[in-house]
């Protein structure tokens, strides 16, 4: 009786100091998250500031360098100008996306269908895809409940990730892109999950992924943005986007929303045992 008591007293003990590890890695998660939202409205900050200062001038030298262009006769020099022009114009480009990212639109949540998002988005670069060999796989679960968000803002965050995917798998030739939208492993909540078999991120790299103007990608192809303003959306809808990577081999990325509340509530009337 004695060691039977003390195999149970060791059982619940082993219980207690599991659920109390797991306590501890949710805090650590949470903290972590924190920590990342508070750097990025920290960034946020100064980028608008930055960007409005810049802006201002910048409108100013474009002006004077069009009408310039427009009122030379030299061929070489016009073109000279509107090359001038083009680099204004890409600077302006980044200037709207660090507004973007530092001032964020307020969302408009309402239901709405995660696939159709995800297959919409998809429509826009499947052609790009197609031409660079990528082979697309995209699986919807069927009577998946609408989630609570801004289909607008999800589509910029879908796009993001699937350019990323894209730009991933080009050195590699082609690649499959893997699209999936289903319940999340969360009640409540559903997923999206993209996941690419390109050049994959490297372990030093992925506590970085989110950070504002950190890319690893060659000059010109990105501004270190996309995956700060996505993760932005999908923290102001109350959801989680993760990221995960085996080097040269593949990325997945899991953006998980909350479900609309009153499809939420059906769902878990439908999971309870009759």
């Amino acid at each position: 009786a004695a060691a039977a008591g003390r195999l149970e007293h060791q059982a619940r003990a082993e219980e207690r100091a599991e659920s109390l590890a797991a306590a501890l890695r949710k805090l650590k998660r949470m903290n972590q998250k924190l920590l990342q939202a508070e750097r990025l409205a920290a960034v946020g900050q100064l980028a608008a500031g930055a960007a409005h200062e810049i802006n201002n001038p910048l409108a100013i030298v474009y002006a004077r360098a069009q009408l310039l262009e427009l009122k030379e006769p030299d061929a070489g020099r016009k073109k000279s100008l509107r090359q001038m022009m083009e680099q204004i114009e890409r600077i302006t480009s980044i200037l709207g996306s660090l507004m973007d990212f530092a001032r964020p639109a307020a969302p408009r949540f309402e239901p709405t269908d995660l696939g159709a998002v995800l297959d919409k988005t998809l429509a826009l670069v499947r052609g790009s895809l197609e031409k660079a060999g990528i082979k697309v796989e995209l699986k919807v679960a069927p009577g998946l409940a609408p989630v609570r968000a801004d289909g607008r803002q999800l589509e910029q965050v879908f796009l993001n990730l699937l350019l990323n995917a894209e730009h991933a798998m080009e050195g590699k030739e082609g690649g499959t892109l893997s699209l999936a939208v289903g319940p999340a492993r969360e009640p409540g909540f559903a997923q999206a999950v993209v996941r690419d078999t390109g050049c994959g991120i490297a372990k030093e790299n992925l506590a970085r992924i989110f950070d504002p103007f950190f890319t690893t990608k060659e000059e010109g192809k990105g501004t270190g943005l996309g995956l700060s303003t996505s993760y932005g959306i999908i923290a102001g809808h109350s959801g989680e986007i993760v990221v995960d990577s085996e080097e040269g081999q593949w990325t997945e990325v899991r953006v998980v929303l909350p479900l609309d509340s009153l499809a939420a509530k059906d769902e878990a009337k439908n999971s309870k045992p009759a």
